[in-house]
């Protein structure tokens, strides 16, 4: 069962793309559109790269576009350019 579902990308009102994280406010970055999607199932939480241009990468691995990989507390995530790391926080 999926709980959460979130878009990662670049804001194109233009092309409709309105993603829930919208990383345009850092500047283009090597962004898609449509670049990634955040998934939180059954207390996991997984991204998975959406065929973007310049790739999304886990602790450095590029992530094979379409799968869902599990992220793990304090791992980097970068989306084209932009580096980001994870912080799981215990309930």
């Amino acid at each position: 069962m999926i709980y959460d579902r979130s878009l990662v990308g670049r804001l194109s009102e233009a092309d409709g793309v309105k993603p829930e994280v919208d990383l345009s406010v850092f500047g283009e970055g090597g962004v898609s559109r449509k670049h990634a999607q955040i998934t939180r199932a059954e207390g996991q939480v997984y991204v998975e790269d959406l065929s973007s241009s310049n790739g999304t990468f886990l602790n450095g691995e590029r992530l094979q576009p379409g799968l869902q990989t599990p992220l793990r507390h304090q791992d980097e995530v970068r989306f084209g350019s932009l580096r980001f790391q994870y912080w799981h926080k215990q309930a």
